[in-house]
C-alpha cells in the first residue's frame, strides 16, 4: 500500500489536484492510505472505497512526525504531496511533489506581505533541512526542476521527475465569447498581483468605457474585497465570483476572449491550462513560468499597470495571435510510478 501524505493541502489549486489524484488512484484500483488535513474533512463526507483508507490530522510538524514515527514500516511507497518530505528518513521509497515555487524562489518578495514573506522563509529553511529525507522529487515543469537542482546542491538530477497533471475542466454549455470579457481565476494571495491587474483594467475602461473583468477572490482576502467594492461604486465593471463551482469557472473561460494572468510566481499555472482548454487566449506576465505552459497571445511587465493597459489598448486596432498550449496532462505516468 502507498501513503499519500497531503497534510498541508486544504484549498486552492493544490486541493483541486489532490482530488483529481485520488480519483485516478480509485480508477486504477491503487491501494492507498490518505493522510489529510483535518480542515478538508467535510469535502470527504460520505466517501467510501475499498482500496482507500483516510486519516485526518492537524497540519503541524509534530503531528505529522508522530504519524511517521508510528508507521515507519507500513507502506511500500510514500508520496508527500504538500511540498515537504518526511521529517525522518523512511524505509519506503519516498517521493515529494514540490509545487510551491516560492519555497525556492522569493525574487518577488517585495510584492509579498511581511507575514507571507516570513512564512515562506521559514518553510524554505525547513525544506532545506529535511530535503535529504526524500528519494525522489516530482515537479511540474523543467524550470522547477532546474530551480530545485540549483537550490539543493546534493540533489541528483536523475531523481528529479517531471510529471505535470491536472483535471480536465469542461462543460457542455454553448456561449458567445465577448472580446472585452476578461477573466482571472486565482486566489487573492499577494503574489497573484491583483493590484496591477485592477489598475491596468481601470485604465482601459477609462478610455473605452467597455469591458468586464471577472475575478474569483474568496472572502478571506478582505482588502481585495474592499478594493473591488470601491471600484464597483465608481462604476467599474469588476465582478467577483466568491467560491465559484468548476462549472461556473468553465463558463467564465468560455465567455471570455482573454484570460489575463499577472501572477508573479507559479510552479504550473493550472488556470492558464484550464483557460486554454476552454478556448481562451492568454495575455500574461512576461515571466518564464508562462512560456513553459503556453505560447501566449501577448505579454506585459507584471509590475506595470501601464504595460498591461498598452496591450489592452492595442485590442481596439490589432488582432492578437492565438495562444498555444505547450504543457499537457501526465497523470497516467504518475499513477504508474506509484503502483
Amino acid at each position: 500500500m502507498i501513503l499519500l501524505d497531503a497534510v498541508y493541502i486544504n484549498n486552492g489549486g493544490g486541493k483541486i489536484l489532490l482530488d483529481y489524484l485520488i480519483l485516478k488512484l480509485i480508477d486504477n484500483k491503487v491501494g492507498a492510505y490518505l493522510l489529510l488535513d483535518h480542515r478538508t474533512i467535510e469535502s470527504f463526507n460520505g466517501f467510501s472505497n475499498e482500496n482507500i483508507n483516510i486519516e485526518f490530522i492537524k497540519p503541524s510538524l509534530f503531528t505529522r512526525h508522530k504519524f511517521y514515527k508510528e508507521n515507519n514500516q507500513q507502506f511500500s511507497k510514500i508520496l508527500c504531496f504538500g511540498n515537504l518530505p518526511p521529517i525522518k528518513k523512511m524505509e519506503a521509497t519516498t517521493y515529494t511533489y514540490l509545487h510551491q515555487r516560492l519555497f525556492l524562489d522569493q525574487s518577488f518578495s517585495e510584492n509579498i506581505s511581511c507575514k507571507d514573506k516570513i512564512a515562506f522563509y521559514l518553510k524554505s529553511k525547513i525544506l532545506a533541512l529535511i530535503a535529504k529525507n526524500t528519494d525522489y522529487w516530482i515537479v511540474q515543469t523543467k524550470s522547477m526542476a532546474n530551480l530545485l537542482e540549483k537550490s539543493f546542491k546534493n540533489v541528483n538530477p536523475d531523481h528529479v521527475l517531471i510529471h505535470p497533471f491536472y483535471p480536465p475542466l469542461t462543460n457542455d454549455c454553448v456561449v458567445s465569447r465577448d472580446p472585452c470579457h476578461f477573466v482571472y481565476v486565482s486566489s487573492g494571495a499577494d503574489h497573484k498581483n491583483h493590484e496591477v491587474l485592477l489598475q491596468g483594467f481601470c485604465l482601459f475602461y477609462d478610455k473605452f468605457q467597455k469591458g468586464e473583468l471577472h475575478l474569483t477572490i474568496d472572502s478571506s482576502f478582505i482588502h481585495l474585497q474592499q478594493k473591488i467594492k470601491q471600484l464597483q461604486l465608481k462604476g467599474y465593471p469588476v465582478i467577483n465570483h466568491i467560491e465559484p463551482t468548476r462549472d461556473i469557472i468553465a463558463n467564465l473561460f468560455q465567455k471570455s476572449k482573454y484570460c489575463l494572468y499577472p501572477s508573479l510566481s507559479e510552479s504550473l499555472g493550472l488556470t492558464i491550462i484550464e483557460a486554454l482548454e476552454n478556448g481562451c487566449d492568454i495575455i500574461g506576465a512576461d515571466l518564464p513560468y508562462l512560456y513553459e505552459v503556453c505560447r501566449p497571445s501577448a505579454t506585459f511587465d507584471p509590475k506595470s499597470p501601464e504595460s498591461l493597459f498598452e496591450i489592452l489598448n492595442s485590442l481596439s486596432t490589432n488582432s492578437l495571435p492565438s495562444s498555444k498550449q505547450m504543457l499537457h496532462n501526465n497523470i497516467e505516468d504518475l499513477i504508474k510510478l506509484l503502483q
